[in-house]
C-alpha cells in the first residue's frame, strides 16, 4: 500500500489501472491488521483526490456544474480510451523493440 500511495502522489499510476487499484484498496479495508487498514485508507484518500484532478473536477468552484464528477458513462468512456491508448503504446513499443 505504501508503494502505491507514493506512486499516486507522484502521479505515476496510469488511469486505466485506477479501477483495479480501487478494488484492491477496498479489499484491504477488510484486513484484520490495523496498520494495513490505515495504509489502505491513506491510499484511498489519495486516489480520490487524484481521481478528481484526473477527471477535471474543480471542487473549489462555486459553480455547481464545475464541481461534479463525470457521469458513469463518461468515466467508462475515459477508462476505455485510456486502455486503448495503453494498448497502442504497448504495441508501438513492441514493434520498436523488434526492429532493434
Amino acid at each position: 500500500m505504501k508503494v502505491f500511495t507514493k506512486l499516486t502522489e507522484e502521479n505515476l499510476v496510469p488511469r486505466f489501472m485506477y479501477m483495479d487499484l480501487f478494488q484492491s484498496v477496498i479489499g484491504r479495508l477488510k484486513d484484520q491488521a490495523v496498520h494495513v487498514r490505515k495504509a489502505a485508507l491513506r491510499l484511498f484518500q489519495q486516489m480520490v483526490c487524484i481521481y478528481g484532478l484526473i477527471f477535471n473536477v474543480d471542487v473549489k468552484s462555486k459553480d455547481p456544474r464545475q464541481n461534479k464528477f463525470l457521469a458513469m458513462q463518461e468515466v467508462l468512456s475515459e477508462y476505455q480510451q485510456a486502455e486503448t491508448d495503453y494498448n497502442e503504446a504497448k504495441q508501438s513499443h513492441d514493434q520498436h523493440s523488434v526492429q532493434i
